[in-house]
């Protein structure tokens, strides 16, 4: 799609390459204010690449944009974006023009978190987490963030709470504060449950991907 540049020494690229399974490399990343992405297209069919509003709603002010999308890039083409944000964090899909879709994966530029909503849902008493199933990187950073005036436990079923400080509750003491992905490549799920009578313990959760 875009031809090869002359880049100034002090302009920094992530370069990363979408392979015939439509799966990039890296899958997850972490950069610095002012990388910029370069998608490099081998997997033999034309590509868009989607981005996720964070938190997922409509755009700014109510969710950030971290990067526009872009279409048809063919095959043994690249695309080079620059981010919108100094720091933030997205989560994108990798789509087949005409076809399937392949994802999530994840960008963070500098110490922006990606985002999780919580929300009770009191029709059938359960906490609703959203985007259920988020990617960062390994070291990423993550905000757990409660859309009402509820407090939230979160539980990861007995294994090492992944984060650090560890991601225990929702709002309450202690607040909607930013989390950093310190465990292994892996798949985490929680449980998230309101903090008051009645409620059924750990009802309602998502899924927490660490990748590299």
């Amino acid at each position: 799609m875009s031809a090869a540049r002359h880049l100034p020494m002090n302009e920094v690229v992530q370069t990363i390459t979408i392979d015939s399974t439509l799966t990039p490399t890296p899958q997850a990343v972490k950069v610095a204010p002012g990388t910029e992405i370069e998608f490099v297209n081998n997997s033999g069919d034309t590509i868009n690449i989607t981005f996720n509003a964070n938190p997922p709603g409509s755009p700014p002010p109510n969710a950030q944009v971290l990067f526009n999308n872009t279409a048809n890039i063919g095959p043994g083409e690249s695309d080079t974006l620059t981010p919108l944000l100094s720091n933030g964090s997205t989560n994108y899909m990798v789509n087949v023009v005409g076809g399937s879709s392949y994802g999530p994966f994840a960008i963070q530029v500098g110490n922006g978190p990606l985002y999780v909503q919580v929300t009770y849902d009191s029709t059938n008493n359960v906490a609703m987490c959203d985007p259920g199933t988020v990617v960062i990187p390994v070291g990423g950073a993550l905000q757990m963030i409660n859309t009402d005036s509820n407090s939230y436990n979160i539980g990861w079923g007995g294994i090492t709470n992944p984060f650090n400080p560890a991601l225990t509750t929702v709002g309450g003491n202690q607040g909607n504060s930013i989390h950093q992905g310190t465990a292994s490549a892996g798949t985490y799920t929680y449980t998230a449950g309101k903090v008051s009578a009645g409620e059924v313990p750990g009802v309602g959760g998502g899924k927490v991907i660490i990748s590299n």
